[in-house]
């Protein structure tokens, strides 16, 4: 019960301080772009003469809860959402939601110490770093590229925008026939979670067991597209025929020798040839570009944080063993039962209530 009520009361801390930030968030926050300038001269808020701002709907704790903030918040809403709070008894039940009730809440979380929770304390920590970044995109803000320099990175980056036909995969690697043989047999009908198991179960593969067997998508000479490197960026040839052969997602081919051992495949997926030109791409070219441009500038400005917070860490053999000690469990969890004993997939959440939010009703 008491977890429970601290629990709670977390909550209804996290809730006051992002509604502070949200109500400063109307006055402080600049637009970031030409369509984010448009959707709020479209959106622009009914103004209000400083008298009629000032005027006190309630005060809650020695807060002050004035007009203006209730108006401006009511009308950052769509107008669908605003139709709501034409009435009184609307308006004065989001007054009594929305502004007294996280100041009370707040209230009683900070009397129970809630602001040093360590859960609390990290929460925040993320709040104030999102807000960062926000503000650095905004000081930071890149200049549009011209023409030539989205030529420049379309020519320089055509494998992109310029692919064949590609097919993805996934195997158990095995080390003798008579087991991936059997294993092929139970690996057929199986579904995507189920065959993930298989794989940890299963496979002698240890840089792609990791990911369930993924072996990315690749064209019919066999070569990897992405982050592939090494002996993974380049698909023995009877794995590719194998693959090819195969049409829907599920279907199974194997065993396959190759220098390796024997390979179960797995079909995951399949990618039309494409060939776009500079004309169709440019738009995809320029938010690239801008965000490159980006990254450069939040590098150069964490690279100066180090600098002057000394950051130091082992040296690199060090750190390296040090980082070897950290086991990640990979095994796939079994499927969850939801309500009624039905079975749940992972990430799957449970049926909300009927009012469609954790059961309450609106």
């Amino acid at each position: 019960m008491r977890k429970t009520r601290l629990i709670g009361f977390g909550l209804a801390l996290l809730l006051a301080v992002v509604w502070v930030v949200d109500c400063k968030k109307g006055e402080e926050q600049p637009p970031e772009g030409k369509t984010t300038a448009k959707r709020q001269k479209r959106r622009a808020i009914p103004k209000l003469s400083p008298e009629e701002r000032a005027i006190v709907l309630a005060v809650v704790d020695g807060k002050k809860i004035t007009k203006g903030e209730f108006h401006d918040r009511i009308h950052r809403q769509s107008v669908f959402n605003r139709r709501r709070y034409t009435k009184l008894e609307r308006k004065k039940q989001y007054l009594e939601r929305e502004f007294i009730m996280p100041v009370l809440e707040y209230s009683a979380a900070k009397a129970q110490g809630l602001e040093k929770d360590p859960y609390v304390q990290r929460t925040l920590k993320n709040l104030m770093v999102s807000k960062l970044m926000r503000q650095l995109r905004t000081e930071f803000k890149t200049a549009e590229p011209t023409e030539a320099e989205l030529k420049e990175f379309f020519d320089k980056h055509q494998q992109d925008y310029n692919q064949p036909e590609l097919v993805r995969v996934s195997h158990i690697l095995l080390k003798d026939l008579a087991t991936a043989t059997r294993v092929a047999k139970e690996v057929k009908g199986k579904s995507r979670v189920e065959f993930r198991r298989l794989v940890q179960k299963y496979s002698t593969h240890e840089a792609t067991k990791n990911r369930a067997g993924d072996l990315r998508y690749f064209d019919r000479t066999g070569k990897v597209r992405g982050l592939a490197r090494g002996s993974l960026a380049q698909i023995p040839k009877p794995l590719v025929d194998a693959a090819w052969a195969l049409k829907k997602p599920g279907e199974v081919a194997g065993p396959i020798k190759t220098k390796m051992g024997y390979h179960v495949i797995y079909f995951t997926g399949r990618r039309p040839a494409r060939k776009r030109t500079f004309r169709q791409a440019r738009l995809h070219v320029k938010k690239r570009v801008m965000r490159e441009k980006w990254q450069q500038k939040k590098k150069a400005f964490i690279a100066k944080l180090k600098s002057e917070l000394k950051v130091s860490t082992p040296d690199p053999k060090q750190l390296n063993e040090r980082l070897k000690l950290v086991k990640i469990d990979m095994t796939t969890p079994a499927p969850r039962r939801g309500h009624g004993g039905r079975r749940m997939m992972p990430g799957r959440r449970a049926p909300r209530g009927p009012g469609g939010h954790h059961g309450h009703m609106h």
